[in-house]
């Protein structure tokens, strides 16, 4: 069971406009609610700060935000991604998304053809929303170039960002 369709469906309903603006995504991990957005919509966003919101019969009250520049890494990691709607019904097996993945990594635009790695880390997740399964894997990606790390962190990869799919952030650093 994925909560970012419901999350995403409190927010809506908190601020209605969320719903149609491109560039957002929200991500709700245990303590934290991460709000990814182009900074001019900084202000917007603050709206949230002291609400509270019903995620799925949950309770979720929002504190004060606090904002982070996005920090270039070699690795980042997502704890879900997810195709495109449009390629969904051809992404159901890992190997399938990874290659789906890698491919919008390539097409990005950015150090053409720069070399890097994509890594799953888990078993597949599905879940459904509505009638729609909905296939995805955790990620990390290695070896990128300043200019894909900041790419990757303001655009994403793969589709249903709004409801935290597809959100980059730094890997941790791992005892040796």
């Amino acid at each position: 069971w994925y909560q970012g369709y419901q999350l995403f469906s409190a927010i809506s309903t908190a601020l209605s406009w969320a719903h149609s603006v491109d560039g957002v995504g929200f991500l709700w991990e245990p303590g934290a609610l991460t709000v990814r957005c182009p900074a001019d919509l900084e202000a917007a966003m603050r709206r949230l700060a002291g609400r509270r919101l019903d995620v799925a019969g949950r309770p979720l009250v929002l504190g004060a935000p606090v904002v982070q520049p996005l920090v270039t890494s070699p690795s980042l990691a997502s704890p879900f991604v997810t195709a495109t709607s449009s390629e969904t019904k051809r992404c159901m097996g890992a190997s399938d998304l990874a290659a789906h993945i890698f491919r919008q990594l390539d097409q990005s635009g950015t150090s053409g053809g720069a070399e890097h790695r994509v890594e799953v880390m888990h078993s597949p997740i599905e879940f459904k929303v509505s009638t729609r399964r909905v296939f995805g894997l955790a990620v990390e990606l290695h070896d990128l170039t300043e200019e894909q790390s900041i790419y990757v962190q303001e655009h994403g990869l793969g589709g249903r960002r709004r409801m935290g799919a597809g959100l980059f952030f730094p890997c941790p650093k791992r005892a040796a």
